[in-house]
């Protein structure tokens, strides 16, 4: 039998209280503020009472601790966040033992955490995700992860540019995770063309009861940029996308010309599958 530590229920009943006061008074939704439990310095009977109590998402600020509630709570459907110093030497066990980063403070450390992460399939579209943060909201120059077949296809386009991420109670797991996550893609350019930028674009990914779902607009630019995707567990998936020429066709072309001709209306068609 489980035995709670005292007060324990009573406390986590207040801070959901605050909570649910804090958005109505705010007009937000209870159901889009994560509350994030600190397990630093306490016990795993501690952590197995809080989420037996129906907390899920637990940060750890240091890296060998967080690892050995890990491997004793594995039972749980739990999601861990880091939240302590990211030093460059722990950044691969951090990445792929930790779903959420939220100290990064260097594009050195995004990049390293950003190369120790396991694949996750398709779902990434390389671009945005190649920074996986969990900040409310965060600015990071964005690079192509050449691993996994649409990063590979992505990497071709020689994309750059920056991300601003976030995050409205996003959380990735298997097979489906919760929330929503949107990203704007800022001026976005290409190695392949002289134009100077592209223009902002808008990722959004959301999870469903299996899988994920992703819809790809344009906010601004002389390459409109729609379309949309989806990836599910043990199936794969596919992304389809539109572009369309607003100016600059000529030195467009280079680019362009990796979708393939274009159809009678002048757009191009990029699509793909992935597993």
């Amino acid at each position: 039998m489980l035995i709670l530590p005292q007060n324990l229920p009573d406390n986590l009943r207040a801070v959901r209280e605050r909570i649910a006061g804090a958005a109505a008074a705010s007009g937000r939704s209870v159901d889009s503020v994560t509350l994030l439990a600190v397990g630093k310095g306490q016990d795993v009977a501690t952590l197995d009472a809080a989420a037996e109590l129906g907390l899920r998402h637990f940060g750890e600020n240091y890296l060998q601790e967080g690892l050995a509630k890990q491997a004793l709570l594995r039972s749980r459907p739990l999601t861990w966040h880091f939240i302590g110093q990211v030093q460059s030497n722990k950044t691969r066990d951090i990445a792929q033992h930790f779903d959420w980063v939220h100290t990064i403070d260097r594009a050195k450390v995004a990049q390293r955490l950003a190369d120790g992460r396991p694949v996750w399939p398709g779902l990434l579209i390389g671009m945005a995700l190649h920074y996986l943060v969990n900040f409310p909201l965060v600015m990071a120059e964005v690079g192509i992860n050449h691993e996994g077949d649409v990063n590979k296809a992505l990497a071709a386009y020689q994309l750059r540019g920056i991300a601003e991420l976030q995050s409205s109670g996003f959380a990735f797991a298997l097979p489906a995770g919760e929330g929503l996550l949107t990203v704007r893609l800022l001026d976005i350019g290409s190695g392949l063309v002289a134009v100077p930028t592209l223009g902002d674009y808008r990722l959004s990914v959301v999870a469903l009861k299996r899988g994920y779902r992703f819809d790809v607009s344009t906010e601004r630019g002389v390459l409109r940029v729609s379309g949309e995707g989806r990836w599910e567990p043990g199936q794969g998936g596919s992304v389809r996308l539109q572009l369309h020429p607003e100016a600059q066709l000529d030195a467009l072309r280079p680019l362009l010309s990796l979708a393939g001709r274009p159809g009678e209306n002048g757009d191009y068609y990029l699509s793909t599958s992935f597993r």
